[in-house]
């Protein structure tokens, strides 16, 4: 009798053993993607970063600088003496108020011990026994006054024809104040006269594509000065290669006078030109799906996408339309 081959049964015992490996190996995967298809939502919906979407609104906000210009005469002294000033500094005067008094500097011997051909800061306050004006300077027209000077009162006065060509790297200001009781010398500026009152500044910066024209309305804060934005109006704007890509001279007329620019030239400004209202979300949270816009949502344990209008993005934030305030959104999709 022939004796059976254990060989041929071993390798069919193993053939069998390895196809049932197989098939439990195969139904726990498919065991295990069931289960993780129903618990990733869950698993999501409870502990993905989201953020709750609320109404508001984005400021679009560039940063610049604004060169005051101003419509504005200086004041010379007719004749050398000491100056008593009669208006304060920042006052609005009409036309013939007396703005300062030049008086006679006292002469040198009655000052012992200095030499007789130097005013000094002593004599500076003292007149004559009648005390009595050699000079008086009178307002020319309806003003404010200001004491502050910085030699660009002519090279940047507002109604300069090619004012928006200006460079403002190219001017050095000088800047000087009178005091009360400094002597002075005839010829020389001790005030200026502001004729226009209202502020106006070129406003230097990279538009980054934004659009402004002649009559838009805009809304202008000074940093270093105040937090509080005033309401401008644009007079102006021309592209200028010549500072950078995209840069622009924005000639701007601000709703009201700014005393406190008064005696500023040159200041660090940002430009509002716009303000985007909407449901407001972060900007990672929106993407792009099958040809759509738009941002998931938190729905019935899970998140959905949900088709919005972007109506804008400032930095971070997004402004979009379409979900509703208080929507639970999905942070990073």
């Amino acid at each position: 009798m022939k004796q059976p081959r254990v060989e041929d049964h071993s390798l069919e015992e193993r053939a069998r053993r390895f196809y049932a490996r197989t098939m439990v190996v195969a139904l726990a995967l498919v065991f295990a993607t069931g289960v993780l298809t129903f618990v990733r939502p869950l698993w999501v919906g409870r502990f993905a970063p989201s953020e709750v979407a609320a109404s508001g609104s984005l400021k679009v906000e560039i940063e610049g600088q604004a060169l005051m210009i101003r419509n504005e005469r200086l004041a010379v002294s007719p004749a050398s003496g000491v100056i008593r000033l009669v208006a304060d500094n920042g006052q609005r005067v009409a036309a013939g108020d007396i703005v300062a008094e030049i008086l006679p500097a006292l002469s040198e011997p009655d000052l012992p011990g200095l030499p007789a051909s130097q005013p000094s800061a002593a004599s500076s306050s003292r007149t004559d026994a009648a005390g009595r004006a050699i000079a008086v300077l009178r307002a020319r027209q309806s003003c404010v006054v200001s004491y502050h000077m910085d030699g660009l009162e002519e090279a940047m006065n507002a109604s300069h024809p090619d004012i928006l060509d200006i460079t403002p790297g190219s001017y050095q200001p000088e800047p000087r104040r009178t005091s009360d009781g400094d002597v002075v010398r005839a010829g020389q500026a001790v005030f200026r006269e502001i004729t226009d009152l209202r502020t106006e500044l070129l406003f230097f910066a990279d538009l980054d594509d934004e659009e402004l024209r002649a009559g838009r309305s805009v809304r202008v804060r000074f940093p270093r000065l105040a937090q509080e934005e005033v309401n401008a109006t644009v007079l102006d704007v021309k592209s200028r290669p010549d500072l950078g890509e995209g840069w622009h001279a924005v000639r701007i007329a601000l709703d009201r006078f700014a005393l406190t620019l008064a005696d500023l030239r040159l200041e660090r400004a940002i430009l509002i030109p716009r303000t985007i209202q909407g449901i407001i979300v972060p900007a990672s949270s929106v993407v792009e799906r099958d040809g759509y816009t738009g941002v998931y949502i938190y729905r019935a344990g899970g998140y959905v996408f949900r088709p919005v209008i972007l109506q804008g993005v400032v930095g971070s934030r997004a402004a979009v339309s379409g979900i509703r305030e208080g929507d639970k959104v999905l942070l990073k999709p």
